[in-house]
């Protein structure tokens, strides 16, 4: 469900449902707006995230009544567009800090030991099996992965290139996020003998078909591109099999992204590997991380120290 068919049902619909759009008046759209913004500027108390049915961009729900009476309009329905004459109010609105999730290395491994272990032939987890190892290890979004086909890998040189993502109609679109987000990443040499072997599984499991030749890194059992939505329940059960917190496809790309700031990476380096569009981003998301990375490297720093004076 994308975020406008949620606002429609959490917001819009309880609020106007009950009128037929040519009643809608501009005092009831002004009524309606003020109680939402009032309600986003509300105190969050130290709160790292709002209630269900506290949206703070009371703003972006003014713009889909907007576009709701300009299409209103231009079907005939109405013959002025109320939103016009209405007055935006200007609040304060706390920003809430995202709480980022992911895996310690020890987590991940256990992740995998598990799904290593599992023999299940279903198709959902046998590809659970090398999506999450693939996703933890490039940092790619899920729906950058599912959009991949396998001649965007590289074996040679130890790449995947990226250049699309799956929309929320679940159809592949030729451009990704951002413009920064068409790159080309370096491969490890794990993941790329994975893939060889989830290559090869491919080509059998399609062969019975009659498609040996399956261009998809990660489709579906029929061939089609993958719903990544389909897999949650799937996934879900494995993080509880394992005793982990549920941090959701995205969750790797933090995983992948915190693991490369323990080993020493830059974040200019990170930066171009999770296809940020600034550096600045890449900094306000994982910069909390620094202070554990510090220590680790005083460690490694002590150690060496250390040596050197029994050397």
């Amino acid at each position: 469900v994308n975020q406008t068919e949620k606002n429609l049902r959490l917001y819009l619909i309880p609020a106007f449902g009950k009128y037929k759009i040519d009643k809608l008046t501009t005092a009831i759209l002004q009524h309606q707006i003020n109680i939402w913004a009032t309600i986003a500027s509300k105190p969050l108390n130290g709160r790292q995230a709002r209630k269900k049915g506290e949206m703070s961009d009371y703003k972006r729900l003014y713009t889909i009544i907007n576009r709701i009476m300009k299409y209103a309009i231009s079907n005939g329905l109405i013959s002025s567009n109320p939103c016009l004459t209405v007055l935006m109010p200007n609040v304060k609105v706390e920003s809430t800090k995202k709480e980022i999730k992911f895996f310690t290395k020890s987590q991940l491994q256990s992740l995998f030991d598990y799904l290593d272990n599992q023999a299940s032939p279903q198709w959902k987890m046998r590809l659970l099996r090398n999506l999450l190892p693939f996703l933890g290890s490039t940092g790619l979004r899920i729906g950058e992965a599912v959009a991949l086909s396998w001649s965007d890998i590289d074996f040679k040189q130890g790449t995947v290139t990226v250049s699309k993502t799956v929309n929320d109609s679940n159809q592949i679109q030729f451009s990704t996020k951002t413009e920064t987000s068409n790159r080309t990443i370096d491969i490890d040499k794990s993941t790329l003998n994975l893939l060889s072997k989830w290559q090869l599984e491919i080509k059998k499991e399609f062969l019975k078909y009659g498609n040996p030749n399956q261009p998809l890194l990660f489709p579906n059992i029929n061939g089609s591109v993958l719903n990544s939505r389909l897999l949650r329940n799937t996934l879900l059960d494995c993080f509880e099999n394992v005793g982990l917190p549920n941090i959701g496809f995205h969750g790797f790309r933090h995983t992948h992204a915190t693991l490369c700031l323990s080993a020493g990476m830059s974040y200019k380096a990170i930066q171009t590997r999770l296809g940020h569009s600034t550096l600045q981003m890449t900094m306000d998301i994982y910069a909390h991380l620094e202070p554990e990375t510090a220590k680790n490297e005083l460690s490694l720093f002590e150690k060496y120290l250390n040596h050197s004076n029994q050397a």
